[in-house]
């Protein structure tokens, strides 16, 4: 059974995307005599980034939270554990807390990993959860479910994901509870 639990990481604290990139500059319009309307500013995009690639997400208070998606297998051994249109996919995660400490966490705990934060996304928009699934057929070593990272620590392990066999996956995507996207990683 799937149970989806609000992590003190997004339950504590907001987190804010940092700026990236450069913004481009638009084409010079032809002038006219009235006025031209002011732009509303677009809302910014989450970043993309490749395997290996590391994204720093901070929050209002100014704890600093990493993540690394390092690796991505796909198609792996499962013993049977899915059914026989589905295959196991899995993603190697790393991730650290630079500096939440107990008090920015809203815990006595420190900064908790939520697996279900991670998704993987194929090329027609579907989504795709962790496989909760015990034992995991994910390779060694497997990143704990709602594992803590103190401050100044980091925890590094596979997670899983059922999938339909022949979808053919883009991204992989970290969220926070309320669905925000704060960063994706091409596949």
């Amino acid at each position: 059974m799937r149970l989806r639990l609000a992590t003190a990481l997004a339950t504590s604290a907001i987190l804010l995307i940092p700026a990236c990139g450069s913004e481009e500059s638009e084409p010079a319009s032809e002038e006219t005599s009235e006025a031209a309307p002011t732009e509303e500013p677009s809302p910014e995009a989450e970043p993309n980034y490749e395997l290996g690639d590391k994204g720093e997400f901070n929050s209002d208070d100014g704890g600093e939270f990493n993540v690394t998606i390092e690796d991505f297998k796909k198609d792996i051994p499962n013993d049977g554990d899915v059914e026989s249109d589905q295959r196991v996919d899995a993603l190697l995660i790393r991730a650290c807390n630079v500096s939440f400490d107990d008090d920015q966490a809203g815990s006595d705990l420190g900064t908790i990993i939520d697996p279900f934060n991670f998704s993987l996304v194929d090329d027609d928009d579907g989504e795709y959860d962790i496989l909760d699934l015990t034992p995991s057929p994910a390779p060694q070593p497997q990143l704990d479910t709602f594992d803590v990272v103190g401050k100044g620590d980091c925890k590094k392990g596979w997670l899983a994901f059922d999938v339909p066999a022949k979808v053919k996956l883009q991204t992989a995507t970290y969220s926070v509870g309320d669905g925000e996207t704060l960063a994706t990683w091409n596949l």
